[in-house]
C-alpha cells in the first residue's frame, strides 16, 4: 500500500513539474516573439548606469543610425522591451558588459536578440543576449533612472 502512495505522489509531482514547464514557456515564447521587428540600432555609448543587480543597467547612446522596421514602442502584457529610442538617442537595458567605456560602439539587432560592442580603446568585438526585462527590480531601476521621462 505504501508503494502505491509514492507512485501516485511520484505521477501527480510529474504531472505539475511537466504543466509548469510548458507554461513557462509558452510566455516565453510569447515574449521573444515581439522582438521580432526589425529594429536596428547603431551609435556610440555617452552614458552608462550600473545597478547591484548582477550589474545590470542602462547604457545611453548617441544614435549614428536607425531602422525601426515594425517596431512600435508599446506596453507589453509582461515585461518592457530592452531598449527605448527618443530624439536621436536610445537606452538600451542590458547586463552591462566588463570594461566598456563611453565612446564605445553597440548595435542592437532586435531580430537576432543580441547586442554588439565594439571596444574602441582596445578594439575589440562583445556580444550579448537581449531579452525583454522581467525582472521587477530591473523594471523599477529602469523606471527610476531612464533619461527618458
Amino acid at each position: 500500500m505504501r508503494y502505491l502512495y509514492l507512485v501516485i505522489v511520484f505521477i501527480v509531482f510529474v504531472c505539475l513539474v511537466s504543466y509548469f514547464y510548458h507554461s513557462g514557456k509558452e510566455r516565453t515564447v510569447v515574449r521573444d516573439r515581439v522582438m521580432f521587428n526589425d529594429l536596428l540600432i547603431q551609435g556610440e555609448v555617452i552614458e552608462i548606469k550600473t545597478s547591484r543587480n548582477h550589474r545590470f543597467g542602462i547604457l545611453l547612446l548617441k544614435l549614428d543610425s536607425i531602422n525601426t522596421g515594425r517596431f512600435v514602442d508599446t506596453l507589453l502584457d509582461e515585461g518592457i522591451y530592452p531598449y527605448k529610442v527618443k530624439d536621436r538617442k536610445a537606452e538600451v537595458y542590458v547586463g552591462i558588459p566588463a570594461g566598456i567605456q563611453k565612446g564605445d560602439k553597440v548595435i542592437v539587432d532586435s531580430d537576432k536578440k543580441m547586442a554588439f560592442y565594439h571596444y574602441i580603446v582596445e578594439d575589440k568585438h562583445y556580444k550579448c543576449d537581449l531579452g525583454i526585462v522581467i525582472d521587477p527590480s530591473d523594471i523599477d531601476y529602469i523606471k527610476e533612472n531612464t533619461a527618458f521621462k
